[in-house]
């Protein structure tokens, strides 16, 4: 579902499913939405938010890795992303995890020799580009660097589509 307008985020709330929610956003956007309050407009305190800011451009497998070290206990709900291409696609790179309920080394390697996985779990996701250009909040694509080859590796499967994009001008 693409949703689109002026003040289409004041109701990202209603759309949000369950109660353990992550989002995946840069250290700067959630500095500024701490102080203007923004965060409590977005989510209000009946839910259970874990914030993940380590966001590089370009995230590598190496990014994924530490995303999903540092997310592990967290039973996830919702994922909400809010960014640019970078951020919609490791998000997107960590919902495939989530839903395939794989090891992350099985997980890690089915990537690096690009191996189609099936995901167990459909985990609900909501976009919120603020960027454009990249259309990663309406493809089932996510771009992974391998730091080590220096090779761009496509994770390319429909379980990966976001639930919902939010594109608000303002």
């Amino acid at each position: 579902n693409i949703y689109f307008g002026i003040n289409t985020c004041a109701n990202l709330s209603s759309r949000l499913r369950g109660s353990n929610i992550i989002v995946f956003c840069s250290a700067r956007f959630y500095k500024l939405a701490k102080q203007t309050n923004l965060i409590f407009k977005l989510f209000p305190q009946h839910f259970n938010v874990q914030f993940f800011t380590e966001i590089t451009p370009n995230p590598t497998l190496e990014d994924l890795a530490i995303c999903c070290s540092n997310l592990i206990n967290m039973n996830v709900d919702t994922i909400v992303a809010i960014g640019g291409g970078s951020t919609l696609d490791l998000a997107k790179a960590y919902k495939y995890f989530v839903g395939s309920e794989l090891p992350f080394n099985e997980f890690y390697k089915n990537i690096l020799t690009q191996k189609h996985m099936h995901c167990k779990k459909h985990i609900h996701s909501i976009a919120i580009p603020t960027t454009s250009g990249t259309g990663s909040e309406v493809t089932p694509f996510a771009t992974l660097w391998d730091a080590k080859t220096h090779k761009k590796l496509s994770i390319n499967s429909d379980f990966i589509f976001y639930s919902d994009a939010l594109i608000d001008p303002k």
